[in-house]
This record gives structure tokens, C-alpha cells and sequence, in this order.
């Protein structure tokens, strides 16, 4: 076992190269998980604004019945 984490003498550099591959795999990941939230979450919040305005815009043209209102 010893050997095969040894690789020959180049075991340092190979699982250097591995562990740094990871560590950037895995600080990528976390990047992309924490931008895609809070996108979302800016997306979640103009589509509430929009429907707001859309709404109110409704209620003062007196289009207020069910028939008018947009679909969430």
C-alpha cells in the first residue's frame, strides 16, 4: 500500500496535484452554489415587484375581477 502511494518517488507531486485539483473543485462548487442563490433570490424578488405593479395597475384601472389578474 505503501508503494502505491509512494508512485515511484513522484507519490508527492501526484497527491499534491490531486489535492489541489480538489481543494479548486471544491471552492468552485461552493462559489457557484452561493451565486446561484442569490440569484434567485434578486429573480424571486423583480418578479414580486412586477406583479405588484401589475396588480396595482389593475386595481386602478378598476381590473380587478379574477379574469384579469396574471398567473403566479
Amino acid at each position: 500500500m505503501a508503494g502505491f502511494f509512494a508512485m515511484g518517488g513522484y507519490g508527492a507531486f501526484v497527491w499534491t496535484g490531486w489535492g489541489l485539483t480538489l481543494v479548486f473543485v471544491l471552492l468552485l462548487w461552493l462559489h457557484t452554489e452561493t451565486r446561484l442563490a442569490k440569484l434567485q433570490s434578486q429573480l424571486q424578488s423583480q418578479l414580486q415587484s412586477q406583479l405588484q405593479s401589475q396588480l396595482q395597475s389593475q386595481a386602478e384601472n378598476g381590473k380587478t375581477d379574477a379574469k384579469n389578474l396574471p398567473e403566479a
